[in-house]
């Protein structure tokens, strides 16, 4: 068996690198992990007794698709809700787009929340916090509901299936 070693730097979320030195299979599943993805450098995020991305693109709909985000006091008011919740739960909002009839966020979260965790702490505390500072809100939305039952989420990352197929069959 042909022994390699390599090493490579990774970077962790607290602006950290650090060399990383693998030999044997240790150093096969590096080299193919990072011919798979392209990358010398890996960006992942530490948590307790882990390593990872765990990236999310949702998709949230106002009831009634209403265009309640034309309003910029509202559009302005739920960018400030949804930075609030991040901050306070620990979610890193990488990007949020607020359209005149729906919100785009893509965001980071910590592997102990559960995506429908998210979802009830993104839909209820801005809805609350929304009628609140707004209640014409009310008026719009009869029901006492902001955001539809339906949700919209994808897992985003940097490996595509392809490439993690490439990393299972070389490793």
């Amino acid at each position: 068996m042909n022994t390699r070693a390599f090493r490579f730097w990774m970077k962790f979320d607290r602006g950290e690198t650090h060399w990383v030195t693998c030999s044997g299979t240790s150093a096969r599943r590096a080299d193919a992990l990072r011919t798979a993805t392209g990358r010398e450098q890996m960006s992942l995020r530490s948590f307790s007794h882990a390593y990872g991305e765990s990236n999310y693109h949702i998709v949230l709909v106002p009831k009634y698709r209403r265009r309640i985000f034309k309003d910029i006091h509202v559009a302005r008011g739920c960018r400030l809700v949804f930075y609030e919740i991040a901050n306070r739960y620990g979610y890193k909002i990488l990007a949020l787009e607020i359209m005149e009839d729906h919100i785009h966020l893509f965001l980071e979260m910590h592997p102990m929340h559960s995506l429908s965790k998210t979802f009830q702490l993104f839909k209820g505390i801005s809805a609350r916090k929304l009628f609140w500072r707004f209640p014409s809100l009310k008026k719009k939305l009869w029901g006492g509901h902001l955001w539809t039952r339906g949700k919209f989420f994808r897992s985003v990352g940097e490996v595509t299936s392809e490439k993690i197929e490439f990393y299972i069959k070389e490793t």
